[in-house]
């Protein structure tokens, strides 16, 4: 939210919590089910319940999961296009755009996963976890590249966060290096 953007953390985290009191009455397997335990186990942080945070990551990541399927049999709707030609088209191959958007709906959700693993890491990281850290950063890693771009942001932000980790051991792992590497070229 634009309140944590803002560094208004207390205000984000009751935005947070109220979120997911209206999330709970999804169906499960909602994906916002997912993006609402995250976000709360980022309120549980910010409010230094860090037990409480790592239960909500773990929720969510379940909750990830179980979304895969619920995309699988969600009903989508036809949408609106700017000409009949269009419309038409997909009229038509209804079955062709539906398999579409499902693969892109689930890209993202792979994004998300791999959002709500950083975060974990991110926790084992303060927590002095960093073996346990350094594995859910690799996982975060591997699913945020496979499901966008390995120059996407999040890519990048997960990868500092390798970085950051290694610089604790004082070793750079292999998937960061190469990563800066890529960059430099």
């Amino acid at each position: 939210t634009s309140a944590f953007e803002g560094g208004r953390y207390r205000i984000a985290a009751e935005k947070w919590q109220n979120a997911h009191r209206i999330a709970q009455d999804f169906d499960e397997g909602d994906p916002r089910l997912a993006g609402s335990l995250n976000n709360m186990a980022i309120a549980f942080r910010i409010n230094n319940d860090f037990e409480q945070a790592g239960r909500c990551y773990r929720n969510a990541l379940e909750n990830w999961e179980s979304a895969f399927y619920w995309i699988d049999r969600m009903r989508l709707t036809q949408r609106a296009r700017s000409s009949l030609f269009h419309l038409r088209m997909e009229s038509k191959h209804r079955k062709k755009y539906d398999n579409i958007a499902r693969k892109n709906y689930k890209r993202l959700l792979s994004a998300g996963q791999a959002g709500t693993l950083n975060n974990l890491a991110e926790l084992f990281q303060t927590s002095k976890r960093f073996k346990e850290a350094e594995r859910y950063y690799h996982q975060a890693l591997r699913k945020r590249a496979d499901s966008m771009d390995e120059q996407e942001s999040g890519v990048a932000i997960i990868n500092m966060n390798l970085a950051s980790l290694s610089d604790r051991f004082n070793k750079l792992p292999e998937t960061a290096l190469r990563a800066a590497q890529k960059s430099k070229d």
